[in-house]
């Protein structure tokens, strides 16, 4: 029935390439490369030494079009198969672009993957958390574990668009905790990847950063599509 609804979806209002066009597929490889802007933001050394966060790799900014229709299309049209698509770019650029894996094996640690989590409400609202989607499309290499639910949103909050660079930090102030039902000793030590959609300010890659520090993990990096 899936398959016959999507083909039927997809005779109705065929994928076209988001940036030029092109049938059959929503993301071109050429579009792909022109659009990609690969940029490593590092964290000032006193995030790093009080919250362990490393560094922060994006593929895009959400000023360029591509990148914001390719995430509105996944978040507020629905379309759940731009997540592999997402997903494949961002492992790549773990793989390519990034030395965590290298340096996870030379120290011999463990790597754990984590989405960013949305609030129950919002769950019901859209009927997915586009992050999660994203980090169980990635397909992970050896030594890397998915744990899709290790964070928790525990406090609902507003979109942050709106808000300026200070309220940020104040809306998503103790709103994301650590699911107590997983055994947090599985993150303990580990170098964690959190997975985001749109990074801004980096309000909250710093919540979730503060919640896992009960797990006390030696490195925390984030991997996101756009930087806004």
């Amino acid at each position: 029935m899936g398959g016959f609804f999507h083909t039927i979806c997809d005779y109705i209002a065929p994928k076209r390439c988001i940036g030029c066009g092109t049938m059959d597929t929503w993301m071109c490889s050429s579009c792909i490369q022109k659009n990609l802007a690969i940029q490593h933001i590092p964290f000032d050394q006193a995030v790093t030494q009080a919250l362990h966060i490393h560094s922060l790799t994006t593929i895009g900014a959400y000023g360029n079009p591509f990148w914001r229709k390719a995430i509105t299309q996944l978040k507020f049209q629905y379309t759940v198969e731009m997540a592999p698509l997402l997903s494949l770019l961002l492992r790549e650029t773990l793989l390519r672009h990034t030395t965590i894996l290298q340096h996870a094996a030379q120290h011999h640690r463990k790597i754990c993957v984590l989405p960013l989590p949305a609030h129950p409400k919002r769950l019901r609202e859209r009927g997915f958390n586009q992050t999660e989607l994203i980090a169980r499309s990635f397909h992970l290499p050896p030594h890397c574990v998915l744990y899709p639910h290790a964070l928790q949103k525990i406090r609902y909050t507003h979109s942050q668009t709106h808000f300026d660079y200070t309220t940020r930090f104040t809306n998503i102030a103790g709103t994301i905790g650590i699911n107590q039902n997983m055994v947090l000793q599985e993150l303990r030590s580990s170098i964690i990847i959190l997975i985001d959609d749109v990074i801004t300010t980096g309000a909250t890659i710093r919540e979730a950063a503060q919640a896992l520090s009960t797990v006390q993990p030696s490195e925390i990096h984030a991997l996101a599509i756009a930087r806004g």
